[in-house]
């Protein structure tokens, strides 16, 4: 009966309030010995190289909050086996409950996504490979780009439900892992243009140090929850620095520049305006870039919005540029 009125007063929180929550517990270890505290500060600490406390923290924020959607990625937490990826995320499942997690199905499943109908409020796929889970049919690149971009989407369930197909639209916190290996190698029914597509809808996380011992960390979800709601609403260096030369934009647009490294300091150089910098950015995630350094000097001209920018604004962006 508690359980149930427990429940009940959970139903009525966003997910978001439920990490914050949690994060006003206190952590059932005693201090200092709380594994799971320990292995993040060393994960973070020795994949300091590749990995953002502050940008991953803020990219599960936002997707908890808001769901996927054209500018909201899917966190995606790539590296070999031993870095520390799932390790993060496994408290999630003692934050919401396992039943209210929809975990990664099995390649070649008939039915799929059926489970995610069923009151579920995270997708949490660990080790997911979408190249492959698409060339199989289990998760399609159309389904997986329009689920995952906030759209209304068809999936297959029972024949005993809405005739074997029902309407979906997935508004809720997302996160995979993934080993990086051949991740995004196109295959026969994959195509290099699909790659690119999938690739678009996720941000990627890079983990490059293994980390001893993590099989002995025991989950602990309000050390979990503090330090996403911690790093998720401190300053991270880069976007002090930023900020420090007044960069006009939007703060919507501001939050999801972290997509495309290295967008919101030539922004910040070239002192653009907030709508000119958005629709930059638009293109420049249209496009499949994850580095404004993919894009050379030729590349800037082609985009749409490029038309918009006048003369000395072009110029201020070339020079921001180095080109």
């Amino acid at each position: 009966h508690a359980d149930a009125k427990e429940s009940a007063r959970a139903e009525k929180l966003t997910d978001w309030e439920i990490l914050c929550r949690a994060a006003e517990l206190p952590c059932p270890h005693a201090p200092g010995e709380c594994s799971y505290a320990a292995a993040v500060a060393e994960i973070f600490k020795r994949n300091a190289a590749t990995l953002s406390q502050h940008l991953l923290a803020t990219a599960l924020r936002r997707v908890l909050r808001d769901g996927p959607s054209k500018t909201v990625r899917v966190p995606l937490l790539v590296g070999p086996s031993n870095t520390g990826k799932s390790t993060l995320l496994y408290p999630f499942d003692d934050l919401f409950g396992p039943k209210f997690v929809f975990h990664k199905p099995a390649v070649g499943s008939t039915f799929a996504l059926r489970n995610i109908v069923k009151r579920k409020r995270l997708i949490f796929w660990d080790d997911y490979r979408p190249v492959e889970f698409a060339h199989e049919k289990t998760v399609p690149v159309a389904t997986f780009l329009s689920l995952f971009m906030g759209k209304d989407v068809e999936i297959q369930v029972s024949q005993s439900f809405n005739d074997g197909n029902l309407d979906i639209k997935w508004n809720r916190g997302v996160v995979f892992t993934a080993k990086e290996e051949g991740l995004w190698q196109p295959t026969t029914r994959v195509s290099a243009e699909d790659v690119r597509h999938l690739r678009n809808r996720v941000e990627e996380f890079r983990f490059t140090e293994v980390v001893p011992e993590l099989k002995d960390v025991e989950s602990c979800a309000p050390c979990m929850a503090r330090w996403i709601l911690k790093f998720s609403e401190e300053v991270p260096p880069v976007a002090a620095a930023c900020a420090a030369v007044s960069l006009p934009t939007s703060t919507s647009a501001a939050a999801s520049y972290s997509a495309v490294a290295g967008f919101g300091a030539a922004m910040a150089s070239a002192k653009l305006p907030a709508a000119v910098a958005d629709a930059l950015f638009g293109d420049i995630l249209a496009a499949g870039a994850v580095d404004v350094s993919e894009l050379s000097r030729d590349d800037w001209p082609k985009l749409p919005s490029w038309s918009k920018l006048r003369p000395l604004e072009v110029r201020r962006l070339v020079a921001a540029m180095g080109f």
